[in-house]
């Protein structure tokens, strides 16, 4: 689904940005974490000034707002930190966005997604026509491959290593919020969502 051309609300960079203060100022004798969430802060707002496609922008914002408020949720209700943090990765409005040397994603790498998805589909279609009717199924083969070889190739040395890095970002944001909030000594529930795949 791209989400990108999803119709919905829309929040002010204004308002998601008391939203972060408002975060801030509840752990603001931590400096190590207000300084991650600052990057990461700065990592929307460097991508949103950057993004010259209304739909990206718009893809940008709603990935903003929908950080700012899993920011705010966790610090005023840590008891339910893990299920916010799988609600933030889960969402349609999930994207990976980070550092300016991060390659940004865009409405091309969406369209990407929705290619190569199209493409293995149409891969296995055609190995299912093939014993009905051969040069149909070579037809649909050669089909398949032209779209799921170049859009493989651009996610697995684009998109995937994109992701894995911001992921590892936004790990050590999430590991230094639960560890600012427990003061027991347990494991993180980060653990378990840095290596997920962001929603197509």
């Amino acid at each position: 689904m791209l989400t990108f051309f999803q119709s919905k609300a829309k929040i002010s960079e204004e308002r998601i940005s008391a939203l972060i203060s408002k975060s801030l100022k509840y752990i603001e004798h931590q400096q190590i974490l207000s300084n991650l969430i600052m990057q990461k802060q700065w990592a929307f707002q460097n991508q949103l000034s950057h993004s010259q496609n209304t739909f990206e922008k718009n893809a940008i914002l709603r990935c903003y707002a929908l950080f700012a408020q899993t920011l705010l949720s966790c610090i005023q209700t840590p008891q339910n930190i893990k299920e916010l943090i799988e609600n933030y990765y889960q969402s349609s409005d999930y994207c990976p966005v980070g550092q300016e040397d991060s390659h940004p994603y865009t409405l091309f790498d969406e369209v990407n997604n929705v290619l190569l998805k199209t493409g293995l589909t149409v891969f296995v279609f055609s190995f299912i026509t093939l014993p009905f009717s051969v040069p149909i199924g070579l037809i649909i083969l050669g089909v398949s491959l032209s779209i799921t070889l170049p859009t493989a190739f651009y996610a697995l040395v684009e998109i995937i290593p994109n992701q894995a890095k911001i992921k590892n970002e936004e790990k050590a944001l999430f590991t230094q919020l639960y560890s600012c909030l427990n003061s027991e000594k347990v494991a993180s529930p980060m653990d378990s969502y840095a290596t997920q795949p962001a929603n197509a």
